[in-house]
């Protein structure tokens, strides 16, 4: 077990950092609904989105596989900006690897969101991906029109693709507001998903039930949390075959998710809360 862990490690830190990503997205996809365009998609009273949207706050996770420490995610969901004339929304999540890992070093990858609302859901407008510690800048990007159902997606220096657009979609950091709006709703969903210029989809289910959950985040030694899991039906780092489980906070901060796993070679990576602040 110990060589299979150190494997996984020396193979490459940018997997890592990778599927720490991945992880935090799945726990975001927990029980979204994608089968109608922006404007006309379903809304629920579970969750109150104006409020959701016009939160301010930086969100710290820490990934571990077995007793290794694999690196750290924040997810910070605050700042204004504009996009094509109109005043919106940007995500970002910074993910660093832990530089005490053989061979790994300071590896640093920023994943970026801008996004719209409207009454009922959030989609993504833009995502790009910057390798920092490599100074490679919107080395993967993805510009979505929803006028013309069209997604345009360019990799490193690659010619653009284009490729239909399956309804509101999100690549990147913005699918936490979905979780934190349809956690505990008992749905199941079949949600399109954009990855390495191809479409794919996340089979997923809310099973409305709660389990306790170790986490000391906001000051007890268990919270109770809604309990999800599903299939993403793609490939991924070190075997990831696509297999992931969450847990979300039930009722406070407004259902922030707390941990989530996914399946590798050997055992599961593990994606825990660790820090929330208001900021």
């Amino acid at each position: 077990m110990t060589f299979l862990m150190s494997k996984i490690v020396r193979i490459s830190p940018k997997p890592v950092l990778s599927i720490i990503l991945t992880l935090c997205c799945f726990l975001g996809f927990s029980s979204s609904q994608y089968a109608q365009a922006p404007d006309q998609a379903a809304g629920y009273e579970e969750a109150n989105l104006k409020r959701l949207v016009a939160l301010r706050e930086r969100l710290t996770y820490r990934a571990y596989y077995g007793f290794l420490t694999l690196g750290d995610a924040v997810v910070e969901q605050y700042r204004d900006t504009t996009y094509k004339g109109q005043r919106r929304r940007l995500v970002k999540t910074i993910v660093k690897s832990n530089p005490k890992l053989l061979l790994a070093g300071n590896k640093e990858e920023h994943f970026t969101s801008i996004i719209a609302s409207n009454d009922q859901t959030v989609y993504d407008l833009m995502y790009w991906k910057d390798d920092i510690d490599d100074r490679k800048f919107k080395m993967e990007r993805y510009e979505y029109d929803y006028a013309g159902k069209k997604v345009t997606a360019w990799k490193d220096k690659g010619q653009p693709v284009v490729l239909p657009l399956a309804g509101p979609s999100i690549s990147g950091p913005a699918v936490i507001y979905h979780t934190r709006l349809l956690a505990g709703t008992g749905k199941s969903t079949k949600i399109p998903i954009y990855i390495n210029q191809k479409l794919h989809y996340i089979l997923m289910k809310d099973h409305k039930r709660t389990e306790k959950v170790e986490n000391k985040t906001f000051g007890r030694t268990h919270e109770e949390a809604w309990y999800v899991d599903g299939d993403a039906q793609f490939d991924g780092p070190f075997g990831f075959s696509g297999k992931f489980k969450g847990w979300v906070l039930k009722d406070r901060h407004e259902h922030v998710p707390l941990e989530g796993h996914v399946k590798v070679w050997v055992g599961s990576i593990k994606v825990v809360l660790v820090k929330y602040e208001v900021i």
